[in-house]
């Protein structure tokens, strides 16, 4: 079976889309998140849909910026990883500044600005950060080769059309920076999907060789 992290897992509805979509006993997914209460909706969501469920699932609290320990407890987790798909924190710190209380209010700002591990998040100065909104896709690049991911002696997916990393960005204006950041840490093709209005929206990074 493929080994398939789903990074910033949230509710846990991608993990469980695959899990439930994929054909059965084809992969095992591991949905992580930073978040306690975003790990306790998940695993009430996967209880909730069990009878669904084709392949194995299961989540663990994790901060994929503490590195190297994520990678560590990542391989303690699995000793191998094919893929990794995410909708990772990608707002911008202008961006965030203009959202509607009805997001801002109910959404953990974690879950949609990149932001240092150490930053308290009820007190993040929006003006100190990034202002690409890609510095934690950047890091999930990084992690992916560091777990051999992107490694075409290490993976099940040599030779195939899978791609190993799947991330949502937030427009065209990521699209240049996050193929650069997957190109330099062992992705040598990249591909954008549109949404359905016409933006640019995920990036599929793949070692073909």
């Amino acid at each position: 079976p493929l080994n398939i992290l789903d990074a910033c897992t949230g509710t846990g509805c991608v993990a469980l889309g695959l899990a439930c979509g994929l054909s059965p006993e084809t992969a095992s997914i591991t949905g992580v998140d930073i978040s306690d209460e975003a790990i306790l909706l998940a695993q009430e969501n996967l209880a909730l849909n069990s009878l669904l469920m084709k392949n194995k699932l299961g989540f663990h609290k994790l901060d994929l910026l503490q590195t190297p320990d994520a990678a560590a407890k990542l391989l303690d987790i699995s000793p191998t990883w094919d893929i990794i798909v995410s909708n990772p924190p990608y707002v911008t710190p202008s961006e965030y500044k203009q959202l509607d209380p009805d997001v801002k209010e109910w959404e953990d700002i974690r879950a949609l600005v990149p932001i240092p591990s150490a930053t308290d998040a009820n007190a993040v100065d929006l003006d100190s950060l990034d202002p690409s909104g890609v510095g934690f896709i950047v890091q999930l690049a990084k992690l992916a080769q560091s777990i051999g991911v992107t490694d075409s002696k290490q993976t099940s997916l040599t030779g195939t059309n899978i791609p190993r990393l799947v991330v949502e960005i937030g427009g065209t204006q990521q699209v240049e920076p996050v193929c650069q950041a997957l190109h330099d840490h062992g992705i040598n093709t990249t591909e954008v999907w549109k949404d359905m209005a016409g933006n640019d929206r995920v990036i599929l990074g793949y070692v073909k060789v």
